[in-house]
């Protein structure tokens, strides 16, 4: 079955809200990220424009003291991260296959 542009985004919209929601629950301990590691972009999550491209893998730690990183997203876009702080998202979390 294939979806329409509309569904997909609604999808992603609907499974990003959740992410960040968890994340930033009593429950989800914070842990810093190291390259390869996934993770969520925590500093900018109100932020609308942001919000598809907070999520994704540590690739590149440019600046960990001014907390400028870079990320490949879900969608596989490179995002760079000025005054960022990153979280790992708990390995527990993650499909392994």
């Amino acid at each position: 079955m294939a979806y329409t542009q509309k569904e997909v985004d609604y999808i992603h919209d609907t499974l990003i809200d959740l992410l960040t929601t968890c994340m930033f629950s009593k429950y989800i301990p914070v842990q810093k990220p190291k390259i390869g590691d996934w993770c969520i972009e925590a500093s900018r999550i109100d932020r609308k424009k942001d919000r598809d491209d907070c999520i994704g893998k540590l690739i590149r730690v440019v600046d960990e003291e001014k907390g400028d990183y870079t990320i490949i997203t879900i969608g596989g876009k490179e995002v760079t991260w000025h005054n960022s702080e990153l979280r790992k998202i708990p390995d527990k979390y993650l499909r392994n296959k």
